[in-house]
């Protein structure tokens, strides 16, 4: 499992796991480094791997893309423009002083020392917390769409998507799953892999299936 911050900048949390799976991976053991790698991901992370084997050429053996997500963030986050983005805008003038202050690295450790005498239940929802902070920033700095937009993501992926045998996994009651979606630009992708030069030895593949 690779780790990120949310983000409205897709592409940067995209190098950003990239560069962490990376320094990781170069850390295995020889033999280690010699097994099929297989990327997984759900939601935004099936999102975030089909971004990277867009951006990066990769020796990968497969992707396992769940419940795939490309939606604008006012379908992706619910009252997004009628809440979030009023409110955020007007606290705006207090994050961001906070964010840029010196003693954010000071005040940041004390609240760890606290959490660790927290119940359970506490520790688990400030991890939401620490996760939505990136986002609330971007946010409160103007942020109303991610980028790449879900249009400019669907061209990238259908113009250098190299990932090379896929699994599309879409479950029956999620209502903002774009697997479909996602399914019709892989098949175009792989149709123009199998119309191309006859010289490659390499082969792709796209599977999908639905899931309670």
């Amino acid at each position: 499992a690779t780790p990120y911050e949310l983000s409205f900048d897709h592409l940067r949390v995209v190098d950003d796991c990239q560069f962490k799976f990376d320094r990781a991976f170069a850390k295995l053991d020889a033999g280690l480094q010699t097994l099929p790698v297989v990327s997984v991901g759900h939601s935004m992370g099936a999102h975030m791997h089909a971004l990277i084997n867009s951006r990066y050429e990769l020796n990968r053996e497969a992707l396992v893309l769940i419940s795939y997500n490309n939606k604008p963030a006012t379908a992706a986050v619910p009252l997004f423009a009628e809440v979030f983005v009023p409110g955020l805008s007007a606290i705006s003038p207090v994050l961001q002083p906070l964010a840029a202050s010196p003693l954010r690295e000071s005040l940041r450790d004390v609240d760890m020392n606290v959490r660790s005498f927290a119940p359970e239940a506490v520790k688990e929802f400030m991890t939401v917390v620490d996760q939505l902070e990136p986002l609330l920033l971007d946010v409160s700095n103007g942020r109303k769409e991610f980028q790449p937009t879900p249009e400019e993501a669907k061209e990238l992926i259908k113009k250098y998507y190299s990932g090379p045998n896929t699994l599309l996994i879409k479950f029956r009651d999620d209502t903002i799953d774009e697997t479909a979606i996602l399914a019709s630009v892989l098949t175009e992708v792989n149709s123009g892999v199998k119309s191309s030069s006859s010289s490659s030895s390499s082969s792709s593949s796209i599977s999908s299936m639905c899931c309670k």
